[in-house]
C-alpha cells in the first residue's frame, strides 16, 4: 500500500523571512506577532517562518527545512523557551 505525501506540510525558518516579518508592522493595526510555533511529527516544537506543502526550497535563500509539521501551538509578540519542552 502506497502513502500520499499530497497533505504533508513542512516548516521553514529564513532569518531573513523573520527580519522581514518582524519589521512589517504596516498590518494588524501595527503590531506584528512574529514568533510562530508548530510542533513536528518529531515531537519537536519549532519556531517557523513559512509552511510549504511540499519539499520545494522557500523562496528565501537561508530558509532550512525543520521537518514535518503534526499540529500548530501558538503565534506570540515575544519569544517563546523552547527549551522548557524537553
Amino acid at each position: 500500500m502506497s502513502t500520499s505525501n499530497e497533505n504533508v506540510e513542512y516548516a521553514w525558518y529564513s532569518q531573513n523571512q523573520f527580519e522581514h516579518i518582524n519589521n512589517n508592522t504596516g498590518y494588524n493595526n501595527g503590531k506584528t506577532s512574529p514568533y510562530i510555533y508548530y510542533k513536528l511529527t518529531t515531537g519537536k516544537m519549532v519556531q517557523i517562518t513559512e509552511i510549504i506543502n511540499s519539499y520545494r526550497k522557500s523562496m528565501f535563500d537561508d530558509a532550512v527545512c525543520l521537518g514535518i509539521i503534526e499540529s500548530f501551538c501558538c503565534i506570540r509578540e515575544i519569544p517563546m523557551d523552547l527549551n522548557l519542552y524537553y
